[in-house]
């Protein structure tokens, strides 16, 4: 029985096309470079299939280009991931890199709205000739692009829109024998979130319970783009 093979899609996830075009960076810059030399840096002996599949998907989501002799280097959207000038522009390059893969270019355009359920977006990708044991892959490399570039947009646009003024902070003074006093002001803006894939940082101050809520569901919605704690020898002893 003839295999059947998927259409195209980034067979890995963005976080992890990000890294990896790092590595390509770090020792090429913006060089254009053979394909054996990207397939080594991506910790490959040759060219083969499993390179071909870590490049193809890089490219899909904009972050290598390739010229006329088939050489391949970082494009100008991936230094605006790796190296951008401010946290806005990062939040908007990675949303950018998210859409930019046709296939979920092509998803997007069909439920603009809202995206579908798994069961939905599953007839649809076998009705489009994804092979069945491949579904599952496909909207999960999907959900997690989508995630990305929402969390990473509204994280640094908009923790909430009283950033610019001034932040309410408790003073430790005002609570004294059980008296409250009344509270100092002071004019420290906070920061939005900023995700750099492996850490959370920031300065936040909340006066209300909504506000708060938005937070903490944010950073619910990063919790699982960050990596397991690493365990030292030390703790296991």
């Amino acid at each position: 029985m003839a295999r059947v093979r998927s259409p195209n899609y980034p067979q890995i996830e963005l976080q992890d096309a990000v890294g990896l075009v790092r590595k390509i960076f770090d020792n090429e810059g913006q060089n254009f470079a053979p394909r054996e030399v990207v397939a080594e840096l991506l910790g490959y002996t040759s060219v083969n299939g499993a390179s071909e599949k870590k490049v193809s998907a890089i490219t899909a989501y904009g972050l290598l280009e390739r010229n006329s002799h088939r050489e391949l280097r970082v494009s100008d959207l991936a230094m605006r991931v790796l190296h951008p000038e401010n946290d806005q522009e990062e939040a908007e390059a990675l949303s950018e890199a998210a859409h930019t893969p046709n296939l979920f270019q092509e998803i997007n355009e069909k439920w603009p709205d809202k995206p579908p359920s798994d069961a939905n977006l599953r007839s649809y990708l076998i009705r489009r000739g994804f092979n069945q044991n491949s579904v599952d892959q496909v909207i999960k490399v999907y959900r997690s692009a989508m995630s990305l570039a929402s969390v990473e947009v509204e994280g640094h646009d908009s923790l909430d829109d009283a950033g610019d003024g001034p932040v309410k902070q408790a003073d430790p003074a005002q609570i004294s024998g059980g008296k409250a006093m009344q509270p100092q002001h002071t004019h420290t803006p906070s920061k939005p979130i900023v995700f750099d894939m492996e850490t959370i940082s920031g300065q936040y101050s909340f006066d209300n319970a909504d506000d708060l809520a938005n937070f903490i569901e944010k950073l619910e919605r990063i919790k699982p783009l960050l990596p397991a704690k690493k365990v030292d020898d030390d703790d296991l002893n």
